[in-house]
C-alpha cells in the first residue's frame, strides 16, 4: 500500500471518529440570517437556545459582558422612508448603508475625527455615493464584495483618510479582537448587515436525553450540563433600544454561509 494512500486512510478514519463524538447534541451549522437577530433578552436567547441546540435550558447566567460605546441602532425603515419622500424614490434593502452609516456616526460623532451631516443625510449622502459607483442597488441590497468599498466611500465622502479591510476567514476572531479594542466592526449575515457593538457570555444549563445500550439493555438517559455560550451584541438596524445578539454557533464564513467582517482602518490601503 502507497504511503500516501495509508495517511488517506489514517485521516479518513481520525475524521469519521471526530465526527462522530463532537458532542453530545446537534447543532444547527447554517450561517446566522436576519432571523437569527436575536432581542437582547434572557427569555429570547432562551427560546433560541431551545430551538437550535436539541436541548432544554434550565438556567442561564450572565458570565461576562462588553460593551463598545457610542454605537447608535438607526432605523433602516425610518431612513428609508425619510429618503424616498424626499427624493421621490422607493428605495429598500438598505441594511449595509445603514451599517456605513452607523460606523460614520462613531468615527464621526463619537470619536469627533470629522464633522458629519445629520443621520438622515449622512445616510442620503453615503447611499447616493454607492449608487454612482455601482456598489449598491435601489432596491435589492449590496453584494457582500462592495460592502468595503461602501464604507470607504463613506469615509471619503467626509474627508477622512480612513479606510477598511475585510476578512472572510474568521469571523469569530475578527469580533473578538474588535471588541477587545472598543471599536465597532461590521459583520454580514447571509442576507443582512449589522454592526457589532459588544459581547456576551452566558454560562448555560441544559438537559438533554439520549439513549444508551443496545437491545433489552437500551434505555434513556437524561443529564445535565453546563457550557458557555457567546453572542456578538449588533445593532441590527431595526432601531431597538437594546439592540440585538447573534449566536457564535451561527457564526461562520465566506465559504461556509457567505458571511465577512468588516472594520475600519487607520490609513488609506
Amino acid at each position: 500500500m502507497k504511503k500516501s494512500f495509508k495517511i488517506f486512510i489514517c485521516f479518513f478514519i481520525i475524521v469519521f471518529f471526530v465526527v462522530l463524538g463532537c458532542g453530545n447534541y446537534h447543532l444547527n451549522n447554517s450561517a446566522a440570517s436576519s432571523n437569527d437577530c436575536i432581542e437582547f433578552n434572557i427569555s429570547g436567547i432562551s427560546r433560541y437556545l431551545n430551538n437550535h441546540t436539541g436541548m432544554t435550558v434550565k438556567s442561564i447566567t450572565q458570565k461576562s459582558r462588553t460593551t463598545i460605546a457610542g454605537i447608535n441602532n438607526f432605523s433602516q425603515q425610518v431612513l428609508n422612508r425619510r429618503y424616498n419622500l424626499e427624493n421621490n424614490a422607493e428605495i429598500n434593502s438598505t441594511c449595509t448603508i445603514v451599517a456605513v452609516t452607523e460606523m460614520l456616526d462613531y468615527f464621526g460623532n463619537f470619536l469627533d475625527e470629522f464633522e458629519l451631516d445629520s443621520t438622515a443625510e449622512t445616510f442620503t449622502r453615503v447611499f447616493n455615493s454607492c449608487i454612482e459607483n455601482n456598489y449598491t442597488s435601489i432596491d435589492q441590497g449590496t453584494n457582500k464584495k462592495n460592502v468595503g468599498y461602501c464604507l470607504r466611500a463613506g469615509f471619503q465622502e467626509y474627508g477622512s483618510t480612513r479606510s477598511c479591510a475585510s476578512d472572510w476567514w474568521n469571523p469569530q476572531g475578527d469580533i473578538n479582537n474588535a471588541v477587545a479594542q472598543n471599536v465597532p466592526i461590521m459583520l454580514d449575515l447571509t442576507n443582512h448587515s449589522v454592526v457589532v457593538s459588544g459581547k456576551v457570555t452566558y454560562t448555560v444549563e441544559y438537559e438533554y436525553t439520549h439513549t444508551t445500550g443496545i437491545l433489552w439493555w437500551k434505555k434513556d438517559v437524561t443529564e445535565i450540563i453546563s457550557r458557555d455560550e457567546d453572542f456578538a451584541i449588533v445593532c441590527e438596524g431595526w432601531g431597538r433600544v437594546n439592540r440585538s445578539v447573534v449566536w457564535f454557533g451561527e457564526i461562520t464564513n465566506w465559504f461556509d454561509g457567505g458571511m465577512q467582517a468588516t472594520w475600519a482602518t487607520n490609513r488609506e490601503v
